[in-house]
């Protein structure tokens, strides 16, 4: 069942080039196994120690401590910044983060005492970071920011000559960040996660990323309705272009009127610059926005705010006693609109109703919700993916889903014109592959799933769902040593597969590999307690073991062990029959 991200399903790690993430994920799974809640842990340290960071890099550069510990409070505790720490498959915004906040502290280090051997430091910072997500490529053009305030490394007109020697020390940054955006563009282009201009045209690029501007900042000052996933519009209304236009126009003259207080100008072109990226000109993914890319710039707007609040209060007698009771009145309103938030981050089921909710027309909420739901409440699952498919008729993903669903409701038949529907939108579709495969067992079709499963491995070839499909079904045409390879990749891949598990027990089974499948049986039993079938199979396969002895159901198992194994299954269903396909 394929849960949809805001970008599109592709192989190849979401279509992103990140090893360091990867790398990171790699240890702790290394650590903690598949223990969730360390994977979390280890995303809020991350952020926590990026707070710390960003306190200490500002109260560095400018020598302001309170200031400086509103605008990390307000980093730290932002509703907007739960899907960075929440969501684990964001770990690249929290790393990323880190190595963006220790970077410029080293070029800050840099700018105080020149050396080769600290330049060298913040190329190695910078280096980690767009190998943790390329989003950090404008960090060259920020630490220019930085040149001009609060480091005051050049004048409020800085002319060409003065200017040169800072952009030419930016030059190996610069080329590192050229190098990161040609490679990242060429893997998302070839992962299919690139929309073409004939899928959004130049123009609604254009209104979209005017619109998200304006709707960050809306988001900072009213974290109202956030969702995991903010559909694409098929149209943009007269009013919010025209508001948003005047918004920032409106900023931007007086940041510019100002120029003086160079904290805005720094704090506003931070905003503007490091929102280029993600702001959709490129449009990567189905998201019109997303919470996730405020990570860092809304960061500007905080150094702005604190700044200039500071300034306008200053010339009040109690100014100082004013500005902490306003930090610590938003820092808690964040807090606490945090914590109501991350209620909804608990389970998929919780995360996507909510989506639904606060957003019209969300066709991935909906598919994702009847993804989360398929396991136990089927009927519900398919009302959601023929509601996504209202929404989005063309929609790959929902069409095979909506088909496992009608699988696991036993309707092999009905799934199978959505399933090839499914192919006919997304040819490379692997999830379709092997639930068309298991649909096709299931009518019967032995050589044809045998194709499906095939297709998906040459697709996929790491697919333990397409192993295990294919072990299955080769099984049935009487092909046991092959199947037993296939399933036993299939497990070696995935070894928490459960059904995958008690299929090798199956055909071990039939080998008269007795011993091999009763600890296959105890492995499915260990994954999924109360599963009949496994409980029976383990009997039987004790059974042939030990003494035999006649109960009310038949014949269970060796002795006292066999036969209170197999009474089991009788609590839990029926007496199994065949293997299990994935679907």
């Amino acid at each position: 069942m394929a849960i949809v991200s805001s970008g599109r399903s592709t192989s190849a790690q979401g279509a992103n080039w990140f090893p360091l993430t990867r790398l990171s994920h790699i240890l702790d799974y290394q650590l903690f196994g598949l223990e969730s809640g360390y994977h979390h842990l280890t995303s809020v340290l991350l952020h926590a120690l990026s707070t710390l960071l960003l306190f200490g890099l500002l109260r560095g550069m400018a020598g302001a401590r309170w200031r400086s510990a509103f605008v990390a409070g307000v980093f730290a505790l932002h509703p907007l910044h739960i899907e960075s720490v929440a969501w684990v498959a964001e770990r690249k915004d929290v790393l990323s983060g880190l190595f963006w906040f220790a970077t410029l502290w080293a070029y800050v280090k840099y700018t105080e005492r020149p050396s080769r051997g600290r330049y060298l430091l913040v190329l190695a910072g910078f280096a980690c970071g767009l190998m943790s997500k390329q989003m950090i490529v404008t960090l060259p053009l920020v630490a220019l920011l930085l040149d001009f305030w609060p480091l005051k490394r050049m004048d409020a007109s800085p002319t060409w000559a003065r200017l040169r020697p800072l952009l030419f020390e930016k030059a190996p940054l610069l080329a590192l960040s050229l190098g990161a955006s040609v490679v990242t563009y060429v893997v998302q282009q070839r992962g299919g996660a690139v929309s073409s201009l004939d899928e959004i045209p130049v123009g609604m690029r254009i209104g979209n990323a005017v619109i998200s501007y304006a709707t960050y900042l809306a988001q900072l000052v009213w974290p109202a309705n956030l969702s995991v996933f903010y559909p694409y519009p098929r149209t943009f209304s007269v009013w919010r272009m025209v508001a948003s236009i005047a918004l920032l126009s409106a900023i931007t003259v007086a940041v510019w009127k100002v120029r003086r207080r160079r904290f805005l100008v720094v704090g506003w072109l931070w905003y503007l610059i490091t929102l280029v990226p993600v702001i959709g000109l490129v449009q990567v993914g189905l998201q019109s926005h997303a919470d996730r890319y405020t990570y860092i710039p809304l960061i500007g707007i905080s150094i702005a705010v604190a700044w200039g609040v500071n300034e306008v209060l200053e010339r009040g007698a109690s100014h100082r006693m004013l500005l902490a009771a306003l930090g610590v009145m938003v820092c808690v309103g964040c807090a606490t609109v945090t914590w109501l938030d991350l209620s909804y981050w608990t389970d998929s089921v919780s995360l996507f109703r909510h989506a639904i909710a606060v957003t019209p027309d969300n066709y991935i909420a909906y598919n994702n919700l009847g993804a989360a739901l398929n396991d136990g409440q089927p009927a519900e699952a398919i009302a959601n993916f023929q509601a996504a498919l209202r929404l989005k008729p063309a929609f790959a993903n929902a069409e095979s889903n909506f088909g496992e669903a009608l699988l696991t409701e036993g309707n092999p038949g009905e799934a199978v014109p959505h399933l090839e529907r499914a192919l006919k939108l997304q040819p490379d579709l692997v999830e379709a592959h092997t639930n068309l495969g298991s649909a096709l067992i299931k009518l019967g079709q032995a050589d044809a799933a045998v194709a499906q499963y095939r297709e998906a491995l040459r697709l996929q070839p790491d697919s333990p769902e397409a192993h295990g499909g294919l072990g299955v079904v080769l099984n049935e045409k009487g092909q046991s040593q092959d199947a037993l390879a296939e399933l036993r990749e299939a497990v070696r891949l995935k070894p928490e597969y459960a059904d995958a598990h008690y299929n090798l027990g199956r055909v071990l089974g039939l080998l008269g590999r007795t011993d091999e499948a009763i600890a296959e049986f105890r492995e499915t039993i260990r994954l999924k307690p109360k599963d009949a079938a496994a409980h029976f199979n383990l009997g039987t396969a004790l059974a042939s073991k030990g003494a035999v002895r006649r109960s009310d159901h038949g014949v269970c198992g060796g002795g006292r062990v066999g036969s209170e194994v197999c009474e089991r299954a009788f609590q839990f269903g029926e007496r199994p029959g065949k293997c299990r396909t994935p679907g």
